[in-house]
């Protein structure tokens, strides 16, 4: 716990604002709670045998880490600073998701925490996020207790952890880290919106140059992000890659959105202000953008990526995007290849989406079976730790992260 609040006050350039912090063990409670001053936990949330710490990697560990993480977290978003309405909970529980892997990235690294959010946070966000009869925007109205407790769920915290997520690979951290700074010393012992903190990275972006992106757009950055926190769903990004394997003409890829649906009605007018980050040059960007009212634009990828056949293109880089991204067949096979043939050349956080989207894409119809043993096979059964828990959650339905003591109750 000290290290966690050192890390912070450094962090975010704020200090502590109480004389003390005391972290209590309650044996009937579930999950945690994040009092000014005085948090409480589940006994399993904070108390941890010292054999816990002799291995690299230990769910135990992991789950009294990541709880502290982010209770502590909550003693600037959520204390400190808390959100003016139950209608922008995200402005809280999102911030204490999000800012729990700076945390345990810092304490605990060994557990490989990131790897551990793109699973159990974004992808398992997403599950939900494409059944249009369960979903909810992390910015809607609320008039009733019913309102409120919907709140704290899956689309208030993973989906805000992980959108914030997007914003930091958006930004750059250093920007984030700027922006967040100012937002949380502008409001100290205040009640502020979704503007108030979108301003604040604004002008943190307009400062360090890292806003507006280079796309023909004239939009704000307010309106970028309310695409995601103001509406319910994401988008699937198709991706169609022509004429990538000749070094004589241009590459050109097209990229398409649409409301990724997996039960439910389809909203065919739904659309996002979509970065794209991918691992090849867009002229002088890796990010390219699907605009809210364009669904398609197609790009030329630079001369010296035209062969693409060892190192595919990835058009959602160490899973940073929500969203999903559907690649055409003869692409597919591309990424297999490099798979096969070497993995570490598609970095891990990448793979990792790479799975869990080709089995839910295997499992709502939207590839063939073909496609889904011709991708997984390349693996040949060979994971790492990171791909090993990808496969077990993202086929199963997050047996695993449904097991855990404390998702939700923090």
């Amino acid at each position: 716990g000290a290290r966690v609040i050192d890390f912070y006050e450094e962090y975010f350039d704020v200090k502590y604002m109480l004389p003390k912090l005391d972290l209590v063990s309650e044996p009937d409670k579930f999950g945690a709670m994040e009092n000014w001053g005085l948090v409480l936990f589940d006994p399993r949330t904070i108390l941890l045998d010292p054999k816990d710490n002799e291995v690299d990697i230990s769910n135990t560990r992991w789950t009294v880490s990541s709880v502290v993480a982010h209770e502590l977290a909550h003693q600037w978003f959520g204390n400190l600073v808390t959100c003016n309405w139950w209608d922008q909970t995200w402005l809280n529980e999102g911030f204490a998701v999000y800012v729990s892997y700076l945390g345990t990235y810092e304490i605990d690294r060994r557990n490989l925490p990131w790897a551990r959010m793109v699973i159990e946070d974004t992808q398992y966000a997403m599950q939900y996020d494409s059944d249009s009869n369960y979903h909810w925007a992390m910015t809607d109205p609320v008039t009733t207790r019913p309102d409120i407790d919907r709140k704290f769920g899956v689309f208030t915290y993973s989906k805000g952890g992980s959108v914030i997520r997007m914003v930091e690979k958006l930004l750059s951290e250093p920007t984030m880290q700027k922006g967040l700074r100012n937002y949380l010393k502008a409001f100290s012992y205040d009640a502020p919106t979704e503007d108030d903190l979108f301003y604040y990275l604004e002008e943190a972006a307009l400062t360090d140059g890292t806003w507006p992106p280079n796309f023909p757009m004239d939009i704000p950055f307010p309106q970028v992000m309310k695409s995601w926190t103001n509406q319910a769903g994401f988008p699937v990004i198709y991706v169609m890659v022509d004429n990538c394997n000749s070094t004589s003409e241009p590459c050109k890829v097209g990229f398409v959105q649409e409301m990724y649906t997996t039960n439910g009605e389809q909203d065919t007018s739904r659309t996002w202000i979509t970065p794209i980050f991918t691992n090849m040059m867009f002229g002088n960007s890796s990010t390219v953008w699907l605009e809210g009212n364009k669904r398609e634009v197609t790009y030329e990828v630079t001369s010296e990526y035209n062969a693409m056949v060892d190192e595919p293109l990835i058009a959602n880089v160490d899973g940073y995007g929500y969203y999903r991204t559907l690649y055409d067949d003869a692409h597919w096979a591309r990424i297999a290849n490099a798979i096969q043939t070497d993995k570490e050349k598609i970095p891990i956080l990448s793979r990792v989406t790479i799975i869990c989207d080709i089995h839910d894409f295997n499992r709502n119809g939207f590839v063939s079976k073909d496609v889904f043993n011709t991708v997984m096979g390349a693996w040949n059964g060979e994971y790492t730790q990171e791909e090993e828990w990808a496969v077990y959650e993202c086929s199963s339905g997050f047996k695993g992260v449904k097991s855990r003591p404390h998702k939700y109750r923090i």
